[in-house]
């Protein structure tokens, strides 16, 4: 297999004794020079399959991820809340801020407070505090 490269042979009853200089091409010649060639291809080689790209998804398998998707966005829809209400035609109700009165509200007047927007060197009673806030705000 490799005595092809180094050319023609000899008879060993010849009586020429010195060799014929013939020309030798390829890794004979110059091993080193394509083995570094040949270790750079191997390398971009190597390379190119190290940052490939991801692999090229066929239109099925799209098709599939996109059902999957809008299965999945339908079902997050369906356990939301809000959606349950939609179905019913109900709209939720905004909690406003959320003011009670108690019966024994009235019964005291001498509960003075102060506010910081106001000033603390100011007391007032509830309704008063709460009429002066809106004026200044």
């Amino acid at each position: 297999k490799h005595f092809k490269k180094t050319g023609p042979g000899q008879r060993l009853d010849s009586s020429s004794s010195a060799p014929i200089p013939s020309v030798v091409a390829g890794a004979a010649q110059g091993g080193g020079i394509d083995r570094v060639a040949a270790s750079d291809i191997a390398a971009q080689a190597a390379i190119k399959r190290l940052y490939k790209a991801e692999p090229q998804i066929s239109s099925s398998q799209k098709k599939i991820q996109m059902i999957a998707q809008r299965e999945l966005e339908e079902e997050r829809r369906r356990n939301d809340p809000k959606y349950a209400l939609e179905q019913l035609g109900l709209e939720e109700k905004r909690p406003g801020p959320d003011v009670r009165e108690f019966e024994h509200a009235d019964v005291i007047k001498g509960v003075y407070f102060t506010c910081e927007l106001l000033g603390d060197d100011e007391a007032m009673t509830k309704p008063e505090l709460m009429n002066a806030l809106e004026e200044f705000l």
